[in-house]
């Protein structure tokens, strides 16, 4: 798997794993991305910690990508110096 800007894209066809570790306050919600589709939504209202694992069949070349969205007043932990928000994944099988 290949990480680029913060997309991954699959290098073989094949079933991968992909972990998403949200820490927000409030609000928050993330969109996983295949090939620029939406295919995984989660919602988030409550000052913790979250994380979510999701199975995907790729192909190879497909790309994969998270955004997360908060609204006024809340906020996503996790920029420049503190890393406790980040998307993980891994090939599982060919």
């Amino acid at each position: 798997m290949i990480f680029i800007a913060g997309v991954y894209t699959a290098f073989a066809d094949g079933t991968y794993q992909f972990s998403v570790h949200l820490t927000g306050t409030a609000y928050i919600e993330f969109t996983l991305y295949v090939n620029n589709e939406p295919t995984h939504y989660d919602l988030y209202l409550a000052d913790l910690y979250r994380g979510t694992t999701i199975l995907l069949g790729l192909s190879a070349g497909d790309e994969v990508y998270v955004r997360a969205y908060w609204s006024s007043g809340s906020s996503l932990i996790g920029h420049d110096t503190y890393f406790y928000t980040y998307i993980s994944g891994r090939m599982l099988s060919p």
